[in-house]
């Protein structure tokens, strides 16, 4: 029998009055920490998103709730009812045994490797659009793991999320074992061109020196929040990521400075809230990680492939895909993109699985920053080290270059925000959730249609006004 877990744990921002309720479940599984093998959890973690993304498409079901706590492995699945008289693989994608063995399984004999539970949360994706927002506007789930944008309740706009990259590629027997499960015209439709990423289009393309910040924020707010798909696919993430590094390889050597590495991230993790529409999130340090170097000393030697598939997952999970004013087209382009890194991670080391302890580290406490102060401040605590005689000298050289420019420099420096504007309206449970906006303003007007490969990983940062 399992119980609701108090509020303080699994928080929902509402109104009404959260009902407690308990359920009986005939299947069992152990939790994550329990793996006996790195293979085994990321095995897992690809079915927990395969699962979810079946859920979206195919039964117009959101979660809202992926957790630690919520998503089991090693399940042991109960013999009544009869699972196949039931028809819940009938016409569902393969799952990870399956893509790896490289043979095409009968559906009614595939057994997923997680058990996803704790639904109480969940919410259905009805016809009417309305019903829908007014669901899906709740802030919902479990602070360590909920989303960056769940958590705030609304779309995020800081600077490093709007940085995109493109969905990543197979390449090798990676490659031939996916097309083999999936088909060719699966990897190919969320593939991106020269233009898109993810399928969508950066908010910045037409945008001019000096307007970005302010017009892409004030863009943001005018957008109605809502629960995306996505936004579980980031608590899988947070969730993934409290693991990997906790996990205990056998035979394991670490840094000398590993310890203090995972406490001081386990603190940007363990003392995220839920708060009132909050300014800054206490885990985007973490995803802003970009060097091997910074994230190596958290893990074991052995586990230098992890850390690398691990900083490839937070450049796909960064950005915020709610800013496209052209949305991706697929609502689980996300699921997507985890799932090819972990595959490409599972096919390189399937003869290498690493064994674990079934252990987790001892957090701690963090004693000293061994990281970089700044990166791990709330804007508002960081100090000024900028001197007074240098902010005076800074000022002077500012009004100096203010009155060499021109009166059309001027005047485009003073130039007021643009006012961006997007219909929010949600579709109905027939139609993707990632939204065809309406026409775009002159501003946001896409590139030309470019077709073929996409050549640049990552998205062009948009310039900025020093």
């Amino acid at each position: 029998m399992k119980h609701d877990r108090d509020q303080e744990t699994a928080c929902t921002h509402r109104s009404a009055t959260k009902k407690e309720h308990s359920v009986i479940s005939v299947d069992m599984g152990v939790q994550l920490g329990c793996a006996k093998s790195i293979n085994d959890l990321l095995m897992t973690a690809y079915d927990v998103l395969e699962v979810h993304r079946t859920l979206v498409r195919k039964h117009s079901i959101l979660h809202r709730d992926m957790s630690f706590f919520n998503i089991l492995m090693y399940p042991e699945w109960s013999s009544w009812p009869d699972i196949k008289d039931l028809g819940y693989y009938k016409d569902h994608p393969a799952l990870i045994d399956e893509v790896l063995s490289g043979k095409p399984t009968d559906p009614d004999h595939r057994m997923t490797r997680c058990l996803l539970i704790d639904l109480d949360n969940g919410a259905m994706i009805y016809d009417d659009p309305d019903a829908t927002q007014d669901e899906l506007g709740f802030r919902t789930g479990t602070p360590m793991y909920i989303a960056r944008a769940e958590a705030a309740g609304e779309v995020i706009s800081e600077a490093y999320t709007s940085i995109y990259r493109r969905m990543p590629l197979l390449s090798g027997k990676t490659l031939a074992l996916y097309v083999a499960a999936h088909g060719e015209d699966r990897y190919n439709r969320y593939n991106d061109n020269k233009s898109t990423f993810h399928g969508g289009i950066p908010p910045y393309p037409g945008i001019e020196d000096g307007d970005f910040d302010q017009g892409l924020g004030e863009y943001a707010d005018s957008l109605t929040f809502y629960h995306r798909p996505e936004y579980d696919v980031e608590s899988v993430y947070w969730t993934l990521f409290s693991v990997l590094i906790r996990i205990i390889p056998k035979d394991a050597e670490f840094a000398g400075n590993a310890q203090q590495y995972l406490a001081e991230n386990w603190e940007l993790l363990s003392r995220h809230t839920i708060v009132k529409r909050p300014k800054w999130d206490s885990r985007s340090p973490i995803l802003q990680i970009n060097k091997m170097s910074y994230i190596c000393p958290l893990f074991a030697k052995s586990m230098h492939d992890v850390a690398l598939m691990l900083l490839k997952m937070s450049a796909q999970v960064a950005p915020s895909y709610a800013l496209m004013p052209h949305l991706p087209p697929h609502d689980d382009h996300l699921h997507e993109a985890m799932q090819r890194l972990i595959l490409d991670y599972l096919v390189t080391h399937l003869d290498n699985p690493i064994p674990l302890t079934g252990e987790l580290r001892e957090t701690g406490q963090p004693t000293q920053q061994v990281a970089a102060v700044d990166n791990y401040r709330p804007p508002e605590e960081k100090k000024s080290t900028v001197t007074s005689s240098k902010r005076r000298r800074a000022e002077e050289e500012s009004a100096q270059a203010q009155t060499s420019l021109t009166g059309s420099q001027r005047e485009s420096q003073n130039r007021p925000s643009v006012q961006l504007r997007r219909s929010d309206r949600l579709l109905s449970k027939n139609e993707p959730l990632a939204m065809v906006p309406p026409p775009l303003p002159a501003l946001f007007a896409p590139p030309p249609d470019q077709d073929g490969p996409a050549e640049a990983d990552e998205a062009p940062a948009p310039k900025r006004r020093r």
